[in-house]
């Protein structure tokens, strides 16, 4: 492939973008890809190919220069078209560093700034906007999220007495361990947390049933009262499991609720 084919290959090429300079100039069509693809691959091969019917009698070594010359035109073509769209993006970055280049020594005036930024933030905003979407559309994919709120009102078994004086008086001792610890009523329980739960109340109905989050094996229990639940599924935290039926019970199971509390804690607990 002679040099005088590469420069006429380049010559052609430059013709070509200037073509779509100037149609751009004149007219900015929709579909720039499709335009684009007409201007630099459709319409120069079509002038490849008249000028290889024309010249069919071609020998060999000229027919392979023009097949090496449309090559070279293809890879030119393909290369433009693939970064024509990133040339063509908007980038306020480039914009800033150029109006300061512009500004010479001077540089520019706090005024000037003021007036290009709000010009690029406007720029920018057309570039990079928001989209717009119908409200309904959006409450359709909101989470639905329910926030439910429980009292003691949300457990019938500590409404009515006997229970309700013995729970009272349970919870009264408990928060009275420390200022730390906090009462939350859930949907199945009640939970009483310092760094995290040491004993929650699941009411049935004819007892309080306690869950000591303590291992049973580390629980100092002379009455014997505590149950090992660690291989039950039960509601609550914790592998110890008491029930508390009435209120002179309340003084012996607060001497286990405070290991369970103590042990949380990181305070030596006596066994």
């Amino acid at each position: 492939m002679s040099f005088y084919l590469i420069l006429y290959v380049f010559a052609i090429f430059l013709l070509t973008v200037t073509a779509q300079i100037l149609i751009w100039r004149i007219f900015k069509p929709q579909q720039q890809i499709l335009w684009l693809f007409s201007l630099c691959l459709g319409f120069p091969f079509l002038i490849f190919f008249i000028i290889f019917i024309i010249y069919l009698n071609l020998d060999s070594n000229s027919l392979t220069d023009l097949c090496y010359a449309g090559l070279l035109f293809f890879s030119l073509s393909c290369a433009y078209i693939q970064t024509y769209p990133a040339a063509q993006t908007f980038s306020p970055s480039l914009q800033i560093v150029y109006f300061l280049h512009k500004s010479g020594k001077e540089g520019l005036t706090e005024q000037e700034i003021l007036n290009r930024a709000e010009s690029l933030s406007t720029q920018a905003a057309n570039v990079w906007f928001a989209p717009v979407v119908q409200l309904s559309i959006l409450e359709a994919y909101k989470p639905k999220v329910e926030v439910a709120e429980y009292s003691i009102d949300s457990h019938p078994h500590l409404v009515e007495e006997p229970l309700r004086g013995v729970f009272e008086e349970f919870r009264k001792q408990v928060l009275a361990l420390d200022p730390c610890v906090t009462e939350s009523f859930l949907k199945l329980y009640v939970a009483y947390k310092a760094e995290t739960n040491f004993v929650d109340i699941v009411p049935q109905a004819k007892r309080l049933r306690l869950s000591l989050n303590i291992a049973f094996a580390e629980i100092n229990d002379p009455k014997e009262i505590c149950k090992d639940v660690s291989a039950l599924g039960r509601w609550g935290n914790g592998d110890v499991e008491i029930g508390l039926t009435k209120i002179e019970e309340i003084p012996y199971v607060m001497g286990l609720v405070r290991q369970a509390f103590e042990k949380q804690m990181g305070q030596e607990v006596d066994i």
